[in-house]
């Protein structure tokens, strides 16, 4: 009679493992295959431009060269969507001369192959390589921005490779943490294979950061931003915007934050560490 309870056991087992494994992929990632035209982006100077991963992928991305002397910032957007519905926000950090590159991960946006971990971390370096080998940008004149799951990238990147800074918006500590914040009574992250381990990553960066949340962000609670901060190590900022959520982080925070955003870029790329300008009262 035992082995029959170790055979259920063995089932169960091997059935809930795989719905994690599911399940993770599931939740993590909801990429929109639909390649997207530049739009009003291509008059402000972006062009299409194709990424060749390391697994011998094909990415497509959106690229607009810097201004001479300008910084260039290598964005990194959420799990959802494609890089044309944040095609604002590129043309915002365009506008003032900078130049910017924004990745649709593998599977997202006309972009080859299916998402998963190791597959974004491959995206981000790969087209870090774009930007410094291809376009022939210095590393000191480059800045990572990431927003949501794309800040795991970004911090990735500016602990392999050289930058000048790291900006992370609204972004989790690890996949663990968002496993116990959703399903708090099942230890389901002991079966996960994702890690994001966004917290662990950070305080091994050296370059300044800039770790941005909302505070009533609803996706990704407040404590995540904080505990980021809180370990990584100087130079570093936080920059809280008062009743922001997780997709208005921009619209909320407005020029006041465009401009503490570019000042923080201009002083990377110039080789400036903090103190930047005191946060305002939000």
């Amino acid at each position: 009679m035992i082995w029959w309870w170790v055979i259920l056991g063995v089932v169960l087992g091997g059935t809930l493992q795989i719905w994690v494994l599911w399940a993770q992929k599931r939740m993590s990632f909801w990429p929109d295959p639909e390649r997207q035209p530049l739009g009003g982006a291509k008059a402000m100077g972006f062009r299409e431009v194709e990424i060749r991963t390391t697994d011998n992928l094909l990415l497509i991305g959106w690229w607009r060269p810097p201004d001479p002397e300008r910084p260039v910032i290598l964005f990194f957007g959420g799990n959802a969507g494609t890089i044309a519905d944040r095609a604002m926000f590129l043309e915002t950090l365009a506008a003032n001369g900078c130049g910017v590159l924004g990745v649709n991960y593998r599977g997202y946006g006309g972009s080859q192959g299916s998402p998963s971990e190791k597959g974004l971390y491959r995206d981000g370096l790969s087209s870090y390589d774009f930007i410094c080998r291809e376009q022939a940008i210095a590393p000191q004149r480059l800045i990572v921005y990431g927003q949501s799951i794309g800040g795991t990238v970004a911090t990735q990147i500016a602990r392999r490779r050289e930058v000048a800074g790291l900006v992370i918006e609204a972004s989790m500590t690890s996949a663990a943490d968002m496993a116990r914040q959703i399903i708090p009574y099942l230890p389901l992250w002991l079966l996960m294979t994702y890690r994001f381990d966004n917290v662990g990553t950070i305080a091994r960066v050296k370059c300044p950061k800039l770790i941005v949340h909302g505070r009533r962000d609803e996706t990704i609670p407040f404590a995540h931003g904080q505990a980021l901060f809180a370990a990584a190590t100087e130079p570093k900022r936080f920059y809280p915007i008062k009743n922001a959520m997780h997709n208005d982080v921009l619209e909320l925070g407005g020029m006041d934050y465009l401009n503490y955003l570019q000042q923080f870029i201009d002083s990377c790329a110039a080789g400036l560490e903090p103190p930047f300008p005191d946060l305002p009262e939000n």
